[in-house]
C-alpha cells in the first residue's frame, strides 16, 4: 500500500510538471494545446510502468507511447544480445510511428536512453 501510495504521489507531482494536474478542469484541459509523449521506463521495469501518467496524458487529449525496451516488458529480447544501443533504436522506432515531434520523458535509466535518443534524433523531439 505504501508502495502504491508513494506511486501515486511521483505520478502527481510528474503531471502538475507538465501542467496536467489530475485537478485541471475540463475547460482547461480542452484548450491545452495536444501534445506526443514518448515515456521510457527505468530499468527492471517495463512500459507498465507508465499506466497511470498515460492515462492522465490520454484523458487531456495526449498522444503518448510506452514501449517496452528490449528484455523488459514484454520484450523477449535475449538480455545477452541487448545494449544501450539497442535501447536506443527500440525508441527512435518508436518515435519514427509518429508523426512530428515527441516529448521524451526517461525515468531513472530511461532518462540515459531518452538523452541518447534525443542526440541520435534531435529532428523528432
Amino acid at each position: 500500500m505504501k508502495k502504491r501510495l508513494i506511486w501515486h504521489a511521483l505520478s502527481a507531482a510528474f503531471l502538475m510538471t507538465l501542467g496536467l494536474a489530475p485537478a485541471l478542469s475540463p475547460q482547461a484541459a480542452a484548450q491545452t494545446p495536444k501534445a506526443d509523449f514518448t515515456l521510457i521506463h527505468s530499468a527492471w521495469m517495463g512500459g507498465w510502468q507508465w499506466g497511470h501518467v498515460g492515462a492522465a496524458l490520454s484523458a487531456h487529449g495526449h498522444r503518448f507511447s510506452a514501449p517496452d525496451l528490449p528484455a523488459h516488458g514484454n520484450n523477449k529480447a535475449n538480455p545477452a544480445d541487448v545494449t544501450l544501443e539497442s535501447y536506443v533504436q527500440t525508441i527512435i522506432a518508436a518515435l519514427d510511428k509518429t508523426p512530428g515531434r515527441s516529448t521524451l520523458v526517461g525515468h531513472s535509466f530511461g532518462g540515459i536512453v531518452a538523452g541518447q535518443v534525443a542526440e541520435a534524433r534531435p529532428d523528432k523531439v
